[in-house]
């Protein structure tokens, strides 16, 4: 953090960029490379002169002295099998970017222009958006990066194709401007918009669909007795949460949590007419046990 710090308040790190294209047997060959000239802020850190943020880039030396239009000779060749790798996770500060950048991951230009300004959410929204998938276990951190659920996952796959993309929010900031400006009633907007919830809302009643997530490690939940998954917290510690809506049942480290606890109080009391309301010492076989009992004076009356 410290040298974060100075390295903002650094100068600018100044370096030339390389471009070589080459063309041989009717293909088309590329290489880059930067070479640095005044390290800047880059010193800090203690970085070499030669930049090692992109990985795919050659020794700029090997490319100096050449000039547009030189003939070279090729002296070897061969063929390597290579796979392409995925994109990187985000981090809870590339996904706060993504959002406020959404406009690269459309295509359609007239949309893009429309979010630029404003992307997904708002400065002081977008990280309680994150915080909201993490507490709803859609998302999970994997030391600093985000990484979608089983949960999540199923989410994204049963979704309306509508839903799963920025151009939505693009469309509507598109309407919104014409609104500002005049051209457009916002009568007409807020009526679309129940058109099109009420028209999701009945194709997914209608649709096939199952939401059933793969929670290969799941265990059973000592309350409700549904799928109890698992998932790491901020300080890395292990959590166990109930999913099912009506239950909410959650453990840190095989310990519940105190929303456990007030649960099983509160079932407690629910269930056993004879227990103080001010009891703060009830367990869950505390509630087995006044559920039993209670069932057991029903049936002797």
């Amino acid at each position: 953090m410290v040298n974060r710090f100075f390295e903002v308040l650094s100068p600018d790190c100044v370096y030339d960029s390389l471009k070589l294209v080459l063309e041989a047997g009717g293909h088309r060959f590329e290489a880059s490379a930067r070479e640095i000239r005044e390290l800047g802020w880059k010193q800090i850190s203690g970085a070499s002169g030669q930049d090692d943020d992109l990985e795919d880039e050659v020794n700029p030396l090997k490319l100096s002295g050449l000039k547009e239009g030189d003939v070279l000779q090729i002296t070897s060749a061969e063929v390597q099998r290579q796979v392409t790798r995925p994109p990187a996770r985000y981090t809870e500060a590339t996904l706060l970017s993504a959002m406020e950048h959404a406009g690269r991951f459309i295509e359609d230009t007239s949309l893009k222009r429309s979010i630029s300004g404003t992307g997904i959410g708002t400065p002081a929204t977008r990280a309680d958006i994150i915080e909201k998938l993490l507490s709803k276990y859609y998302i999970e951190r994997e030391d600093r990066y985000l990484k979608p659920t089983a949960k999540g996952r199923e989410l994204v796959k049963t979704a309306p194709p509508q839903l799963r993309s920025p151009e939505l929010t693009a469309k509507w900031e598109q309407r919104l401007a014409a609104i500002s400006e005049g051209l457009e009633e916002s009568s007409r907007f807020s009526r679309d918009i129940r058109e099109m919830t009420m028209e999701l809302v009945e194709n997914i009643r209608k649709s096939s669909a199952v939401f059933s997530p793969d929670y290969k490690d799941a265990v059973k939940c000592p309350v409700c007795g549904g799928l109890m998954i698992h998932v790491q917290g901020k300080k890395k510690e292990k959590i166990s949460a109930c999913q099912s809506l009506s239950c909410g049942y959650e453990e840190i480290d095989g310990r519940p949590t105190r929303k456990a606890r007030a649960m099983e109080r509160s079932a407690v009391r629910k269930y056993d007419a004879d227990r103080s309301e001010d009891s703060n010492t009830a367990s869950f076989a505390d509630f087995i046990k006044a559920s039993e009992e209670r069932r057991s004076r029903k049936r002797k009356r």
